[in-house]
C-alpha cells in the first residue's frame, strides 16, 4: 500500500505470503485499528458485479510511521 492503493484481498494475500499472517479475522481487526488511528484510509469503492471492492491507501501519518519504523529497525541492526 505504500506505493499504490490496494484492495483488501490483495493486502491479505501479501501479508499471508510475506509475513505468514494466517488469521483472516485478525486481519480485519488490524485494518479497522489502522483506519481508526488514521494510518489507512478508504480510497474508493468499485462494484462491477457482486460484492463491492474497497481500495485502501496509506495516509501521510501511515507513511511517516513506516518510515520511522524502517529507520528504527536499521539503527537497531547496527547496534548488534
Amino acid at each position: 500500500m505504500a506505493k499504490e492503493p490496494k484492495n483488501t484481498l490483495t493486502i491479505y494475500r501479501e501479508l499471508r505470503d510475506n509475513v505468514g499472517f494466517k488469521n483472516h479475522h485478525g486481519f480485519y481487526r488490524q485494518l479497522r485499528f489502522c483506519i481508526r488511528h488514521d494510518l489507512v484510509e478508504l480510497e474508493g469503492v468499485s462494484k462491477k458485479w457482486g460484492i463491492p471492492t474497497k481500495m485502501y491507501r496509506l495516509t501521510e501519518k501511515g507513511k511517516s510511521l513506516l518510515q520511522l519504523l524502517g529507520n528504527e529497525e536499521k539503527s537497531c541492526n547496527t547496534l548488534y
